[in-house]
């Protein structure tokens, strides 16, 4: 287990920023699908004084307790708690291996690393690029 621990955190970092996740979630949903919606859900609850809760969807226009991705954020900016597909991670679900997304999403709340750029959900660029090349 804990050479799988050390794979999945090879390149892990002590801060991300939220455009950067929200990239990588769309970067997953570009690669899985051929036809991805015109942009993501978003949705941040910013509470300064207490934990911050922001829910994540590939989809667009999806409420959000019933967003795929949700991260939970403390005072400090610190994560707290990921959520992927409803069910809170856990180091011990190391074993069933991450990749894309949730690799990123892992490394962030197996580190405990801090999260910037959430502050403001209209400065998330949510839209993806779907002209044709």
């Amino acid at each position: 287990m804990q050479q799988q621990l050390d794979e999945v955190l090879n390149g892990a970092k002590k801060e991300y920023s939220l455009q950067e996740i929200v990239d990588a979630i769309k970067g997953d949903a570009t690669d899985y699908s051929d036809t991805p919606g015109e942009h993501m859900s978003l949705h941040i609850e910013y509470r300064p004084r207490t934990l911050t809760f922001i829910y994540m969807d590939s989809e667009p226009d999806v409420e959000k307790y019933r967003c795929n991705y949700g991260l939970v954020i403390n005072q400090d900016g610190t994560v707290h708690s990921v959520k992927i597909d409803g069910t809170e991670l856990n180091k011990n679900q190391i074993m069933n291996g991450f990749h894309g997304s949730e690799k990123l999403l892992f490394q962030a709340y197996a580190t405990k690393a801090t999260l910037v750029g959430y502050q403001d959900e209209d400065e998330i660029d949510t839209s993806y690029d779907n002209e044709e090349d």
